[in-house]
């Protein structure tokens, strides 16, 4: 329970201060470029850093849980056997696929 406490604050402290700093800009700005307008061209590289690093973790956290789910469900409705990693390639190849569609 308390380190569920101290994660939840860690994320929202930094979340309050973005939106703070987002709205002294006047604008909509994302992460790198607010870094940049306050900090310089270092903090908005580590602005969009840190956006697709917690872009990837969701993302795979999100296909990991799926295919899971997705497992279960072959194996319990119809006793179909497969990996998590074959199942997480199949839903990756389908989303790629979807992306390249206008």
């Amino acid at each position: 329970m308390i380190i569920t406490l101290i994660i939840w604050i860690l994320n929202y402290y930094p979340l309050l201060s973005v939106i703070e700093l987002n709205l002294c800009s006047e604008y909509g700005l994302s992460l790198g470029v607010l870094g940049k307008t306050i900090s310089g061209k270092g903090a908005q590289i580590i602005g969009e850093l840190s956006v697709k690093i917690i872009s990837y973790a969701l993302l795979t956290t999100y296909l990991y849980g799926a295919s899971s789910i997705i497992q279960k469900l072959l194996e319990k409705s119809l006793n179909w056997t497969f990996s998590i990693f074959s199942i997480e390639a199949i839903i990756a190849t389908v989303g790629i696929i979807l992306l390249l569609f206008p």
